[in-house]
């Protein structure tokens, strides 16, 4: 599913069967190949709705995870690179890396992770970019929400914060700036629309949540890994 509610092209092409379903195509896959023990608690609830009970938050939720799971097959070596934060991998290249709907007998041979370095590099720049979407969101508070979440910040002075950040971030070849910003769909972050901000934001977030949790960095829990910048 895509963050609409409508299908994604890549989710028939890789399932051979409509959305509605999924359930039964994935769960009799699980099972196939013994994998529904790997499901956090989270996951078997979801799995044991049948079609159309899924609630549109559900949906959202679940369509973002694919870029949680893009960052677990870099971690594996079964993608790379990670696309910058405004590209993403095609759904059926993900499902194709493990082997869905197949049998990943690959993926279950002895695989092992990348370095502690590369992952750590690669969470401290996922950690950057997502602080960059929440920077952007506060500089964007009405007079309302910065009193209720207590922001005292001018917007001028994070306007530099965000700037030094950038050049920071150019310096240590993460991107190169646009205009003293990050970079984000060839302009500036800053200039990014609502939605445009909203899909890079799921993005990072998701990214962020999938490295924290091959780094171990707040929780071995699945279902609940933060991602507190």
């Amino acid at each position: 599913m895509m963050a609409s509610g409508t299908s994604d092209p890549g989710f028939e092409e890789s399932t051979g069967g409509k959305p509605t379903a999924a359930p039964m195509i994935i769960d009799a896959w699980l099972g196939r190949e013994n994998l529904k023990q790997a499901l956090s608690p989270t996951e078997q609830t979801l799995m044991a709705k049948g079609p159309g009970e899924w609630s549109r938050k559900e949906m959202v939720d679940v369509s973002w995870r694919r870029e949680a799971l893009t960052v677990l097959e870099w971690g594996l070596e079964l993608l790379d690179p990670i696309p910058p934060p405004d590209s993403w991998v095609p759904l059926e290249d993900l499902f194709d890396a493990v082997s869905f709907l197949r049998t990943p007998a690959h993926l279950l041979a002895g695989r092992s992770l990348r370095s502690n370095e590369e992952l750590s590099e690669k969470r401290d720049a996922a950690e950057f970019w997502f602080w960059r979407c929440r920077t952007m969101q506060i500089q964007n508070f009405s007079e309302d929400e910065k009193k209720k979440y207590n922001i005292k910040t001018p917007k001028e002075e994070l306007t530099r914060i965000v700037g030094r950040a950038a050049a920071a971030g150019e310096k240590q070849g993460l991107f190169r700036c646009i205009d003293g910003d990050f970079p984000s769909l060839g302009k500036p972050f800053r200039d990014l629309t609502p939605d445009e901000w909203s899909r890079v934001n799921s993005t990072c977030s998701q990214r962020l949540y999938g490295l924290n949790w091959l780094c171990n960095f707040t929780a071995p829990d699945w279902d609940n890994v933060e991602t507190n910048t």
